[in-house]
């Protein structure tokens, strides 16, 4: 081994390192806790390592990360900023995984495919799911969800819940926004409807009562 080169090269890259720290303290807002900062820093760091093993296909460690408290959603954001490229089969699996963690006070991170995140969408972005839909075009990962949309039919308010989880687009139409969201969250439908329809009867009861 060439102890001086070796010396040389650390040097150098210690140098160019701390440079590259210098320009990194520039951007921390004047305003900003130094502490604050550190921490977004290290926030970037733990994001960065994430990232780098979902490219490696290295689901244990990217879980891992996200468990030591790096950011899904930036992972999500990640995901849909490449564009055109196809992802492996190793890392659909593990979005599936990842879009349905949900934060724990006890654990950081718990694994319920029950549970997704409910979207709300607008009418324009529901059509676009639809005509997807319509013409068999593949979903984004972002369109593989859980939406729901607000809507009015004779004066009343609708609600209109869309699992697009699976890309089969099921929709079901609501009145009351959680029971919308019971459905979404894996509620089976069958029992939903039999309580709404109880809820109508006893709703009709009580009006006939008051009429008497």
């Amino acid at each position: 081994m060439d102890l001086h080169y070796e010396i040389e090269k650390y040097d150098f890259t210690l140098e160019e390192n701390l440079q590259q720290w210098e320009t990194i303290k520039k951007l921390k807002p004047k305003e900003m806790n130094e502490l604050i900062f550190q921490n977004m820093i290290q926030q970037a760091r733990l994001d960065n390592k994430m990232i780098s093993s979902f490219d490696n296909n290295n689901v244990l460690q990217c879980k891992n990360l996200i468990y030591m408290g790096a950011n899904k959603q930036y992972l999500y954001d990640y995901v849909s900023g490449i564009g055109g490229r196809k992802l492996t089969m190793v890392q659909g699996w593990l979005l599936e995984d990842l879009h349905n963690i949900r934060k724990e006070k006890h654990y950081p991170y718990v694994y319920d495919r029950e549970i997704s995140d409910i979207r709300i969408i607008n009418k324009n972005e529901y059509k676009t799911l639809l005509d997807k839909f319509e013409k068999k075009e593949e979903f984004s990962f972002d369109e593989k969800d859980c939406f729901l949309l607000e809507e009015y039919e004779d004066g009343r308010k609708m609600y209109i819940a869309i699992d697009n989880s699976t890309s089969n687009m099921w929709v079901e139409e609501f009145l009351e926004k959680e029971t919308a969201e019971r459905y979404l969250k894996g509620e089976n439908i069958d029992k939903l409807r039999e309580e709404m329809i109880s809820e109508d009867k006893a709703s009709e009861t009580e009006e006939i009562g008051e009429q008497e």
